[in-house]
């Protein structure tokens, strides 16, 4: 037996205080305990690991379920998108706006608005129309209402989401990252409408920011309004009455535009478009 040996079984002392057999049994429990350690380092590493896995998870979740939550609350309260079953429907009806001055019909476009859309076909058939004010005129521009009546305001006391596409309105590329960055949110999916004459649009504060109110352009020839393309959302078009509205826009006005003699939407309804004869 050579010097490491003797070293190792500590024979150098002339004295054996171990045997090959029990040093081989103290390396196999050393090994063991090593093994045993490393099992139990993974599990302690395994449940650091999975704890935090599934941590990030449930900040993943709730982060999903809070922006789902602000999405959400863009929406009216209890509107839906149309299905297309109703977008069917929708192209069937007109908005008939009775006022003091004449009557205006107009056709909604689902496609292009649909949120809006439904959101204006629910305040319609609430009646919250009924009694409301064109409360702001301008000549050659538009005439605005649906926020107000004779009481004062008027309020849906919510507020929702744009539906534009600028692409599709022809905006150049400088203008949409200025709007973005002013913080309107766009969807490429929208076949949106131009703002021109005749049209139908929501009235706003600014991004996000649509309820009751809505305005008709007047403006002959979309020189006056083509800077709000990308801003409002136009959702549908005068197709009977336009005359109505030309009137509405003559009439002597006062402070905030606001028409001296009130002009007033008498009952706003739904009607079925009549159907073509042969």
């Amino acid at each position: 037996m050579n010097r490491k040996e003797r070293e190792k079984y500590d024979l150098h002392t002339g004295k054996i205080k171990y045997t090959p057999e029990e040093i081989q049994k103290k390396e196999e429990e050393q090994k063991r305990k090593k093994i045993q350690r490393n099992k139990q380092r993974l599990i302690v590493v395994s449940s650091i690991v999975g704890t935090a896995i599934l941590i990030v998870g449930i900040a993943s979740y709730f982060n999903w379920q809070a922006e789902r939550k602000a999405e959400m609350a863009t929406w009216p309260p209890d509107v839906k998108k149309p299905t297309s079953q109703e977008i069917k429907e929708i192209k069937e009806e007109l908005v008939v706006i009775e006022t003091t001055m004449g009557t205006m019909k107009i056709a909604l476009d689902p496609e292009a608005a649909p949120l809006t859309v439904n959101n204006f076909r629910q305040l319609i058939k609430q009646k919250h129309y009924d009694g409301v004010l064109f409360h702001r005129v301008i000549k050659d521009f538009m005439i605005q209402g649906g926020g107000y009546d004779a009481n004062g305001v008027k309020d849906v006391q919510y507020s929702f989401k744009d539906e534009i596409n600028p692409w599709a309105l022809g905006l150049d590329e400088a203008t949409i990252q200025q709007n973005i960055t002013e913080g309107y949110k766009y969807d490429k999916s929208l076949p949106s409408l131009k703002m021109e004459y005749g049209v139908l649009a929501m009235a706003n504060a600014g991004p996000n920011t649509n309820g009751s109110q809505f305005f008709i352009v007047t403006d002959p020839d979309g020189s006056q309004t083509s800077h709000l393309n990308g801003k409002h959302t136009v959702f549908g078009k005068v197709v009977e009455g336009m005359e109505v509205a030309l009137k509405i826009q003559a009439v002597q006005t006062g402070e905030a535009d606001k028409p001296v003699k009130d002009v007033v939407m008498t009952k706003v309804y739904l009607e079925t478009k009549p159907k073509k004869t042969e």
